[in-house]
C-alpha cells in the first residue's frame, strides 16, 4: 500500500523510492510512498516528475496502490532512489478549485438553511456543487456570487484537521467541516475570483456551476 505523504505534506520535491515499474496500454510507476495527490475526491491528480520521467497523470489503482502515470519509464527499476518534481502551477490550479467549492459549499449552507452540500466535481471548466433541497429556496445565481465573494474578501482561514488517514476535514472559518484527502490553500484570498456559472435543479438536487478565473 503506497503511503500518502500529500495527507499530511504539500511538499513539492523531495526524493521516493520505487517500488514497481509496471508497462503495458500505460506506463506506471509505484513508490512506496508519494506526495502527489492522486485524481479523486473530485480533484484532478497531480503532474509532475519522477527522476526523469514526466508524470502525466497520477491515479488510484484498484489494488490500493497509487499509480503515478508516465510517458516513459526509461531506465528507471525497482529499488531505486529519485527525485520528485510535482507541477506546481497546476498543483495551485487544483487547490484554488478544491477551496473554492468548499467555500461555496460553507456560503450556501450558512445562507440557505435546507441546503445540505452532498458532493463536488472540482476540475477546471467543470466544477460544481450539488446540495440536497430538503425545502424550497429562493437562492439566485447573484446572491451566491455576492456572497461567495464577500467571503473571499474577508480572507477567510482554511484549515486541514484530524488525523490524516482517518477524520482528515477541510474547515472554512465557521463554516461545517468536510471531510476531505484535497489539497488547498490557507486563506480564501488565495482563491482570488470565483465566477458562479449558473444554477440548476433536478430530482430534488440543486447544483452549482462554478469556475475560478485567471483558471
Amino acid at each position: 500500500m503506497t503511503i500518502r505523504r500529500y495527507l499530511e505534506n504539500s511538499a513539492l520535491t523531495g526524493e521516493v523510492t520505487v517500488t514497481s515499474v509496471i508497462t503495458g496500454e500505460k506506463v506506471i510507476i509505484r513508490t512506496s510512498e508519494t506526495w502527489f495527490h492522486p485524481q479523486g475526491g473530485g480533484q484532478r491528480g497531480d503532474r509532475g516528475k519522477i527522476g526523469d520521467a514526466q508524470v502525466l497523470d497520477t491515479r488510484f489503482s484498484a489494488d490500493g496502490q497509487i499509480d503515478h502515470i508516465v510517458s516513459d519509464a526509461g531506465r528507471i527499476q525497482p529499488g531505486m532512489k529519485l527525485p520528485f518534481t510535482i507541477d506546481e502551477e497546476q498543483r495551485m490550479i487544483n487547490m484554488r478549485m478544491h477551496s473554492a467549492g468548499h467555500l461555496i459549499a460553507g456560503v450556501v449552507e450558512a445562507s440557505f438553511p435546507g441546503l445540505i452540500a452532498v458532493s463536488g466535481h472540482h476540475w477546471p471548466g467543470e466544477g460544481r456543487v450539488e446540495f440536497r433541497e430538503e425545502k424550497q429556496t429562493d437562492i439566485t445565481q447573484a446572491e451566491v456570487a455576492r456572497l461567495v465573494g464577500k467571503a473571499i474578501e474577508a480572507d477567510l482561514k482554511v484549515a486541514i484537521s484530524g488525523d490524516p488517514y482517518t477524520n482528515r476535514v477541510c474547515s472554512i472559518e465557521n463554516y461545517r467541516p468536510i471531510p476531505c484527502g484535497g489539497t488547498h490553500v490557507s486563506s480564501t484570498s488565495e482563491i482570488f475570483d470565483i465566477e458562479i456559472k449558473g444554477i440548476k435543479r433536478k430530482k430534488g438536487k440543486l447544483r452549482i456551476g462554478y469556475d475560478i478565473l485567471g483558471c
